[in-house]
């Protein structure tokens, strides 16, 4: 009992310390009162009905910072809104300039201060003038999480090259509905471009491709540097999400059998039945390109086998 007690209370503690002073509504409107959902919805009726089913409406008072309840902890205070019907005597989210947007998105952190926007200050969507009533609708959701709209749509609708590259042959199962952005990207800010969900480009990968990862005896540099060296993971024409065809691909960086000092192929240029065989697809023969833990016939590793 006394050590659930003391859980509690770290937990509790955690909370107030995760909240932190954030943006006061209250401090906005100091002159005025609060008054209550009932009044809001005299004027309001089409706001509160479907806000009425939202996780906002549904807040216990612990969750609450201040003393605020459903409309008025995002809005502040009504009285003076409700007897002037003035949108100036409101905390109101519509026609802003971006640097108002930006200051309203302190109020959003009064309470979403923690997982899952603790990068949030500096990452790509609020540099580039995107904020949280962009893509989410507080007072109805359309989909999961409030968003004004499905994934991959509501993404694509400022990342259009995006939905262009997941149209191409060769694609991630996006538009299937197999996988989500937000699977790979953390939309509310990450240490690491463009705002991923890991490390590195080759960790994420990895969570769904772990067979490619190693470590292997011989390997394939591009591999543990970076996947998108040989792939585009939203969409190529080519296969396997290649950002180029075999063997051009492979051309990029390899100097194919030209000047290699293997009897069999010098002339693999010059003959064009080699010429058919050999400049086609590299890994007809070099078949475990992401690595391999056995040597080739020559006793190298050149990921044949």
């Amino acid at each position: 009992m006394l050590a659930t007690a003391g859980i509690l209370a770290v937990a509790w503690w955690a909370l107030g310390q995760e909240r932190g002073p954030g943006v006061s509504v209250s401090g906005i409107l100091p002159e005025a009162s609060y008054v209550g959902v009932e009044t809001c919805a005299k004027c309001h009726q089409e706001m509160i009905r479907p806000f009425q089913k939202t996780v906002h409406s549904k807040l216990a008072g612990f969750e609450r910072a201040g003393e605020a309840k459903d409309c008025e902890i995002c809005h502040g205070p009504g009285s003076q809104h409700a007897e002037t019907r003035d949108r100036r005597r409101i905390v109101y989210y519509t026609r802003l300039s971006n640097t108002e947007k930006a200051a309203r998105v302190g109020i959003c952190l009064n309470c979403h201060r923690g997982e899952p926007t603790p990068e949030w200050k500096g990452s790509a969507h609020p540099m580039n003038s995107v904020f949280c009533f962009d893509c989410h609708n507080p007072h109805r959701g359309e989909a999961k999480n409030l968003l004004k709209e499905t994934e991959p749509n509501l993404c694509f609708s400022c990342h259009r090259e995006k939905r262009a590259q997941m149209t191409m042959p060769s694609h991630h199962p996006v538009r299937e509905g197999r996988i989500k952005c937000t699977d790979c990207h953390n939309q509310h800010g990450s240490t690491t471009r463009p705002m991923l969900r890991a490390e590195s480009v080759s960790q994420l990968c990895f969570r769904c491709h772990a067979e490619k990862e190693g470590p292997f005896i011989y390997e394939h540099p591009p591999v543990t540097e970076s996947c998108t060296i040989c792939h585009n993971p939203h969409g190529t024409v080519a296969n396997y999400l290649l950002v180029q065809n075999q063997p051009f691909l492979c051309l990029q960086c390899h100097a194919a059998h030209v000047r290699q000092q293997l009897p069999p192929l010098l002339d693999a240029v010059d003959v064009p039945e080699k010429r058919q065989a050999f400049l086609t697809r590299c890994t007809q023969c070099h078949q475990q390109i992401h690595g391999s833990d056995l040597p080739s016939n020559s006793g190298r590793g050149r990921l044949t086998r």
